[in-house]
């Protein structure tokens, strides 16, 4: 449902902030283009919430194997549009599996 109102511009700051708040503690149950689409919609939509943006890094480092090239390079911007929100030491950890994961 967010990725449908982020893509249409629909900035519903209640609505991503309580998917956020849902989101953040199940990440790793989320199918790899969930994830996508969910830590996409949120950057997109400008959504101030470091528990979820860190739980999101977590999620990605650790299930990057299972990423498709398309979802790597959504949660290259994603992430990167949501780096002032991420203040843990994840950010390198993310960053790595990530590149891993990047082939030329």
């Amino acid at each position: 449902m967010v990725w449908s109102y982020a893509t249409l511009g629909m900035n519903d700051a209640a609505l991503f902030g309580r998917v956020a708040e849902l989101a953040a503690p199940r990440m790793m149950e989320f199918k790899p283009v969930e994830l996508t689409n969910v830590v996409w919609a949120l950057a997109k939509g400008g959504t101030v919430s470091p528990l979820f943006f860190e739980a999101a890094a977590v999620a990605v480092a650790r299930r990057a194997s299972e990423l498709s090239a398309s979802c790597v390079c959504n949660l290259l911007w994603s992430l990167g549009t949501a780096l002032p929100h991420l203040h843990g030491p994840d950010v390198p950890v993310v960053a790595s599996a990530l590149a891993q994961r990047v082939t030329l």
